[in-house]
């Protein structure tokens, strides 16, 4: 049986955490293909639920996604790693992710 997801930043995984609508995609706050990030993010409750807009958006220059504007993206992983902080006392997440966020 595959372990449900959740999330330390919001108890709606259905609508979108920006504006609200129907839930389209689960962005991984940390990602890159090339490292454990990811998963570490789908592990560690490190996710959020954005519709298309808020994520990808339909142009590559969207500044309303993710994806495309490096504030919003910042914001979420400072928010990020001080829900994982507080859920993981005394652990490491500078070794776990390998960059800090916040201090």
């Amino acid at each position: 049986m595959a372990k449900k997801r959740f999330s330390l930043l919001t108890d709606d995984l259905d609508h979108c955490i920006v504006c609200g609508r129907p839930r389209e995609e689960i962005h991984h706050i940390f990602y890159g293909y090339s490292s454990k990030n990811r998963l570490h993010s789908e592990e560690d409750g490190l996710i959020i639920p954005l519709c298309n807009k808020h994520h990808t958006g339909s142009f590559t220059t969207n500044k309303d996604a993710i994806h495309h504007n490096e504030a919003m993206d910042y914001h979420w992983k400072w928010l990020a790693q001080l829900a994982w902080e507080e859920a993981h006392p005394g652990e490491s997440f500078l070794k776990r992710y390998g960059k800090n966020y916040v201090y």
